[in-house]
């Protein structure tokens, strides 16, 4: 049902708590049991050769040896994307089974796209000055359901919102077919089109569906 798409360049120490969070994940629920996860790995120094072997073989290890730019790295992940939808998580981050949320993505399948609002969580060796290990919960905006992409767009221009509230790849599970879409609109324009490949896909987003579904309960 899902395909997680985890990029990776030399963050091994982070990117061990981010896989068993997604191998979790998966595992939670039966119905999503078809479910893979890509490791896309930009070329890392860091990574043990046979550290994936003894995962289950819906993780699957993808390194490349041309080191490209992140958005270029994601951009060659999406040719991999075969199940309904998928996501990106960064490396450093993490997934979280909520089975109300699954239920509603379920029931809801005809949306292209679902939305949630992060649970931030800063570790201890951020380059920020002095910086210890925080979380931070976002108060809601939306209610749960339908939520009219021109609404979003309106709600950040008149600044109501920052633009962390756009349906980015990382904090949505987005429909195959908005890649599809928005490659046969745009035959000449990647679709990470910028060095800021979460705020470009957000974009991509709300620019290219009328509609998508906000959930009240994070991933």
């Amino acid at each position: 049902m899902f395909d997680i798409i985890l990029p990776v360049r030399n963050r091994f120490k982070t990117l061990k708590f981010t896989l068993n969070s997604c191998i979790k994940f998966i595992q939670s629920d039966e119905r999503i049991s078809g479910s893979r996860i890509l490791i896309i790995d930009n070329k890392s120094t860091d990574i043990p050769r046979d550290y994936f072997k003894k995962f289950p073989k819906f993780v699957n290890y993808i390194k490349y040896d041309e080191l490209l730019p992140m958005n270029e790295n994601w951009e060659r992940a999406l040719e991999l994307v075969h199940n309904k939808y998928f996501t990106f998580i960064g490396s450093d981050d993490g997934l979280i089974f909520n089975r109300n949320t699954i239920n509603k993505i379920i029931e809801y399948e005809s949306y292209k796209c679902f939305f949630w609002q992060k649970i931030c969580y800063f570790w201890p060796s951020s380059i920020a000055k002095d910086s210890k290990a925080k979380f931070s919960i976002p108060l809601p905006f939306y209610s749960e359901g339908e939520i009219k992409t021109q609404e979003i767009i309106e709600n950040i221009l008149k600044k109501q919102l920052p633009w962390n509230f756009l349906p980015t790849v990382y904090n949505s599970f987005c429909s195959k077919e908005i890649i599809n879409k928005f490659y046969n609109k745009y035959q000449s324009v990647n679709f990470f089109w910028n060095s800021n490949p979460d705020i470009c896909s957000g974009q991509n987003i709300v620019l290219n569906l009328d509609n998508v579904f906000y959930l009240e309960e994070p991933l």
